[in-house]
């Protein structure tokens, strides 16, 4: 087979066109690693190392989300045992102000300071 000077002058060209977009790919790529070793030689070693570097990483962030995940999901919990103690001392608080109002002012000169403030504390809630 025959080729001519132009066609493999046109074959040059292209792949010399090839080689600095995948040049430039690479270039682009390192900028995933900033300690990347510029290797103009061995592309695909770099390309390797990039590859590593990013599945690190990204073992990083998905630890890190998880251990949010789990403090997030912990402090809700939390959260909700709150919840359930609040509702248990309301509820402790009103039987104690019915207390008062039914009885306790019958047998007790005078309304307690606390009383005051056990019934403003519970107002509030509502």
């Amino acid at each position: 087979m025959i080729v001519s000077k132009d066609d493999l002058k046109w074959q040059v060209n292209q792949q010399a066109a090839r080689i600095a977009e995948l040049s430039k790919a690479v270039g682009l790529l390192t900028t995933l690693k900033p300690d990347m070793e510029i290797d103009a030689n061995n592309p695909v070693n770099m390309a390797t190392q990039i590859v590593a570097h990013v599945d690190a990483r990204i073992a990083e962030l998905e630890a890190e989300s998880k251990a949010r995940l789990t403090d997030a999901s912990t402090a809700w919990d939390l959260c909700e045992t709150l919840r359930a103690r609040i509702a248990e001392l309301e509820a402790a608080g009103n039987l104690v102000v019915e207390w008062w109002l039914t009885e306790g002012m019958k047998v007790m000169n005078g309304a307690p300071y606390a009383m005051f403030k056990l019934r403003a504390a519970l107002e509030k809630k509502e």
